[in-house]
């Protein structure tokens, strides 16, 4: 007789995209999901164990759980070879798998082994859609990993849903401000609002430290522009990030 592998679910997604990624991990912790049933390599507590090879416990993950695949898609997501390689890998053996669509990021710009008539999760769809989604998901969940609930924890998983889908949608709001300012070429001082209020809503919106940290350069306003490369520097997970952000500082004089 077989053994019955351990169900967990593998968060796929890029190491830019943690602004949406940690709220996400947060939602799933209240759906009754721990570090024993949840991997996620950017959170710490669900990320690669000390020591360890992270290819090898990669290769782990996807030979040693009956996974279910959440793939946080965007355009930093195709950009990235290691999330491009776990689609592939998720792909070749068959895991089930969940698409949720960060906000600016369409169906049709799905590509890949990922079917785009398999139904998805688009966070800044409509509100009403977006909770029933999230619905759908929780209870895939429930009964997949065969957790128990009572009417409490309903009215409780609502309550953090409801958070989730206001922090989402308050994040792709100052996005969409930011884009216009872009587009519209307004002086840097009109970003430093949005920016902001994207580092309160979330203190991993690390690209936003980022720019944020670029503005203040130009602006020559060393102390702040210091501040917030240094902490995309030191904090960021993102390898080119990390680099670009150490670049900066270079230039304007400070060596980490």
């Amino acid at each position: 007789m077989s053994e019955t592998k351990q169900n967990k679910i593998f968060i796929s997604h890029s190491s830019r995209d943690m602004a949406f990624v940690q709220p996400l991990v947060e939602l799933f912790e209240h759906m009754g999901l721990t570090s024993e049933n949840m991997f996620c390599s950017s959170i710490p507590g669900y990320n690669v164990p000390l020591d360890k090879n992270i290819f090898d416990y990669l290769k782990e993950q996807f030979d040693n759980y009956n996974l279910r695949v959440v793939f946080v898609l965007s355009e930093n997501y195709y950009n990235s070879p290691a999330s491009l390689n776990e689609m592939g890998a998720a792909w070749v053996l068959r895991h089930k798998y969940t698409s949720i669509l960060i906000p600016q990021f369409d169906f049709v710009d799905i590509k890949g082994v990922i079917d785009k008539m398999q139904i998805s999760i688009k966070l800044d769809s409509e509100k009403t859609e977006l909770k029933a989604r999230l619905n759908e998901l929780r209870d895939t969940i429930i009964k997949e990993f065969e957790i128990k609930t009572s009417l409490a924890s309903q009215n409780i998983w609502e309550r953090h849903r409801d958070e989730f889908i206001n922090k989402v949608s308050s994040m792709e709001v100052y996005w969409k401000e930011i884009y216009q300012l872009k587009e519209n070429n307004r002086p840097f001082v009109e970003w430093i609002s949005p920016l902001k209020n994207l580092i309160q809503i979330n203190p991993l919106s690390y690209d936003a430290m980022y720019i944020l940290g670029t503005i203040y350069a130009e602006m020559n306003d060393i102390e702040n522009a210091i501040k917030f490369l240094k902490m995309t520097a030191t904090l960021s997970k993102d390898d080119e990030l990390k680099e670009k952000s150490i670049s900066n500082l270079k230039e304007i004089g400070y060596v980490i």
